[in-house]
């Protein structure tokens, strides 16, 4: 079975385990994968709505892996146990949703060895909210897939540091591949677009927020052409 970028880049950074749990699974095209490739040894998927937890399970047929997984119906990690998973995704989701998702069930979040996160939107808000309640951040990554930059985050639970603006917007113990500076570059980008737009439309308004994740980019970049 063939992955797209942003699932290989998840593939990649699930370790041997023995029970694994697809949260809000799609398609379960991730688990099926980690599971014929003998990287983890039992599969749990679910999903709040019936249709996807359907297309699941009959991949999974397709696939004759069906009745090694286990379908759960349900929002979030309801329907999981403390303690019952070792590795937990949550991808394809809004920050703020996985955020609700692991902060409504916080002691079964906190009970797995490791989470594999990826959110499609508000990055920042979801590191400040790990950060915060005492998750760290083990690495993170980036890849690029059909021109839009996904930023995968590979979480357990204890406390860590606080974490910078730089760090919260752009990523925290950050594999540093071409992708990543690509995606820099992009997001300085972004930012001089920000400042420029909005001194246009006020002229009060303070850029040194941005000025900075500008300046801080432009330090790494030098530093990876410098090699």
């Amino acid at each position: 079975m063939q992955l797209s970028k942003r699932l290989k880049a998840i593939f990649d950074m699930v370790g041997k385990t023995n029970v694994f749990a697809d949260v809000g699974t799609d398609h379960a095209y991730l688990p099926i994968k980690l599971y014929n490739e003998k990287k983890v040894k039992k599969v749990i998927v679910s999903d709040i709505n019936k249709g996807p937890l359907e297309l699941a399970k009959n991949n999974a047929r397709e696939n004759f892996v069906f009745d090694d997984f286990s379908f759960r119906l349900g929002s979030g990690l309801v329907p999981y146990e403390v303690g019952e998973v070792d590795v937990y995704v949550i991808a394809g989701m809004g920050g703020h949703l996985i955020s609700d998702i692991i902060m409504n069930s916080v002691d079964k979040a906190r009970s797995c060895d490791y989470m594999i996160l990826q959110p499609m939107s508000n990055q920042k808000i979801l590191r400040e909210i790990l950060n915060r309640n005492d998750f760290t951040i083990i690495s993170e990554v980036v890849v690029r897939e059909d021109n839009k930059y996904y930023q995968i985050l590979k979480v357990k639970s204890g406390k860590q540091k606080k974490l910078s603006l730089y760090e919260l917007e752009l990523g925290f113990n950050i594999k540093n591949t071409g992708e990543y500076l690509d995606f820099l570059n992009n997001q300085k980008s972004k930012y001089m677009k920000i400042i420029n737009n909005r001194k246009l439309s006020n002229k009060d308004f303070d850029s040194r927020e941005f000025m900075d994740l500008v300046t801080n980019i432009e330090i790494l970049l030098g530093k990876n052409n410098g090699k």
